[in-house]
């Protein structure tokens, strides 16, 4: 019997290695799921997968189901986005994006919203006026959309609102609960200071569009700052190492 196949429009989110000539290519599905698949033959120079299958390319694919793993059939590339691949700053800058989609979504578990939001990201590197600011924007946001948003508009204790235009140089702020704590609350809670700076800007850029994100200038330390806050939040709540946004960190200290 014929195995079923099925038409899949995704975002290449990793390529491992399989025997002398096959990839197994890991993708997000536009409906926000996980899919993994099989491309034979997709290391050689002639095949057609080669450079259809590349990190950050969005494709339409054809799959054959499989008991373990699904069989890539034939590729359509819709986006390329080459200009990620062919220039190092942008690469290191796109390299989180997709690696924390890798690391979060799951097979079944859909919502479409990852998918726009990750093309959104990458299509926008390439105008970033600082393309770190961007990739910071783009994991606030899709930790927000995974339940995992970090509260910098009120206390995670009382729930009292909290003016960031009237608070001080450093506000108190709990890694644990999620959020600020305000000073009546902050001996009743373990918090950590964060610069004024990072919690203003990290609001912003949680709440602004791509192409407003691409036109802001963001001085490099308070970029820095904010990438080593999501980076004890990543760790915190959804408990994985982002070796990209690691790596990243370094590059920009």
């Amino acid at each position: 019997m014929a195995r079923p196949t099925y038409s899949l429009r995704c975002l290449v989110l990793r390529r491992t290695k399989l025997g002398e000539s096959d990839v197994i290519v890991t993708l997000l599905a536009q409906d926000g799921s996980q899919v993994r698949a099989v491309a034979k033959g997709a290391r050689k120079p002639t095949s057609s997968f080669s450079s259809r299958l590349e990190l950050f390319c969005v494709c339409d694919l054809l799959l054959v189901s499989g008991k373990s793993l699904d069989i890539v059939k034939e590729a359509r590339l819709v986006e390329s986005n080459d200009h990620l691949r062919g220039d190092l700053e942008l690469m290191e800058a796109a390299s989180p994006v997709v690696e924390i989609l890798d690391r979060t979504t799951q097979v079944g578990l859909e919502d479409g919203r990852l998918f726009d939001m990750a093309c959104a990201a990458l299509r926008s590197l390439r105008d970033s006026v600082d393309p770190d600011v961007l990739t910071a924007a783009h994991l606030l946001k899709t930790l927000a959309v995974l339940g995992f948003r970090p509260r910098f508009d009120l206390c995670v204790g009382c729930g009292t609102a909290v003016d960031l235009g009237s608070a001080g140089r450093y506000l108190a702020f709990s890694l644990v609960d999620g959020g600020l704590v305000c000073p009546a609350c902050r001996s009743q809670h373990e918090t950590v200071l964060l610069p004024h700076d990072v919690v203003s800007w990290s609001q912003a850029l949680l709440f602004a569009t791509f192409a407003e994100v691409g036109t802001f200038r963001i001085p490099p330390a308070v970029v820095l700052d904010v990438l080593r806050f999501l980076q004890m939040w990543v760790r915190q709540h959804l408990g994985v190492k982002l070796k990209s946004l690691d790596y990243l960190i370094v590059m920009s200290a």
